[in-house]
């Protein structure tokens, strides 16, 4: 089947479109090419007593700028990439995980777009290290693209955007966010910080890129 599957759609470089030898999102000197990121964190408070930590594969740069590009028209196999990328490129499989929670869209926005980035990429996570998706999170707020707004803009914009749907679940679990890029990361706050009303143990986020 596989065989058969790589005669009738060969594996390319998403970068370089270079043939490849197996279904993989980059060559070897595509892959050379990312720019590694250390974890961050991002405080969920003004005082910066609470913080989660960012995980990311690398900048949103070159072939990871290219790949979350390719998401926006509809690319279900860029988002199984990223999900590769990401287990490979951070430590994701080795962090003591409970849940991964998907960043939601809006019901607006999806009935457009037709699918979640987010969760796509987080379903294909969830296959490759053994860690269930919970969709805790419901986006309530219908808010432009983030993309849009200035960078004192961006943590009002997304500000009350999320509702906490699934509660006793969460209380003292170790949950991982997930999401494709982060830039000033008030995404992630804002998600973080609803979650936290569920009283989970601890909150990470993974993304493929940070800008």
């Amino acid at each position: 089947m596989r065989l058969l599957s790589h005669l009738i759609a060969p594996p390319f470089c998403t970068y370089c479109r270079n043939p490849l030898a197996e279904q993989r999102a980059l060559c070897v000197e595509c892959m050379a090419m990312i720019q590694p990121v250390v974890t961050t964190l991002v405080p969920l408070t003004k005082t910066g007593k609470r913080a989660i930590r960012v995980h990311a594969v690398g900048r949103y740069h070159g072939p990871l700028q290219q790949l979350i590009l390719a998401k926006k028209y509809s690319d279900a196999l860029a988002c199984f990439y990223m999900a590769q990328l990401i287990c490979e490129r951070t430590n994701i499989a080795h962090i003591s995980l409970d849940y991964i929670v998907p960043i939601p869209l809006h019901w607006r926005r999806y009935a457009k777009r037709g699918y979640n980035q987010s969760q796509e990429i987080a379903n294909a996570i969830s296959k490759q290290i053994g860690v269930p998706v919970l969709h805790a999170l419901k986006r309530t707020k219908h808010t432009p693209f983030q993309s849009q707004c200035g960078k004192d803009e961006r943590a009002q914009n997304v500000a009350d955007a999320f509702t906490l749907i699934i509660e006793q679940e969460l209380k003292g679990k170790r949950i991982a966010l997930i999401d494709d890029v982060m830039t000033t990361g008030a995404t992630l706050r804002a998600a973080a910080s609803t979650l936290a009303k569920g009283t989970p143990e601890e909150i990470q986020a993974v993304v493929l890129a940070r800008t």
